[in-house]
């Protein structure tokens, strides 16, 4: 003998298909954010690493070909050296590029920056020795 569907079931069915959409959507969602933190924590990493090695020359400016060592540097500043990753070449730069931050509030070890996606960029820290990073405005 051959069933056919009723109401209640055709409606289960219908339901079950929207909660698997829903769902789906959520989890498409759900990937995106935490990829997107992941393309900001791989440029946080990235940066660290290139200021790091342009430091071994030396010298106290992680801006990439500067020849002054000293703080006749025109990087140089009350507070350090500032400088600014440049996602394109990967390399520090002297000046402020377009802003690349994939998600909305980027973070650097733990602390959180507010400004939308594609404004920020990261800005380059020399003091005494120390390097640090930190997400800041870029060119506008």
């Amino acid at each position: 003998m051959k069933r056919r569907m009723t109401l209640i079931d055709l409606l289960a069915l219908i339901l079950i298909v929207c909660e698997i959409v829903f769902l789906c959507i959520e989890g498409y969602d759900w990937m995106n954010i935490h990829v997107r933190r992941g393309n900001d924590a791989n440029y946080v990493n990235t940066c660290e690493s290139v200021a790091k090695v342009n430091r071994l020359n030396g010298i106290h400016c992680s801006v990439d070909g500067c020849l002054n060592a000293n703080e006749d540097c025109v990087h140089h500043h009350s507070n350090g050296y500032i400088d600014y990753f440049d996602s394109v070449s990967n390399s520090i730069v002297a000046h402020k590029t377009k802003g690349y931050n994939s998600c909305k509030n980027p973070e650097v070890q733990g602390k959180e920056y507010s400004g939308n996606a594609g404004e920020m960029i990261l800005e380059v820290i020399v003091k005494d020795g120390t390097i640090s990073v930190q997400w800041t405005g870029g060119k506008q």
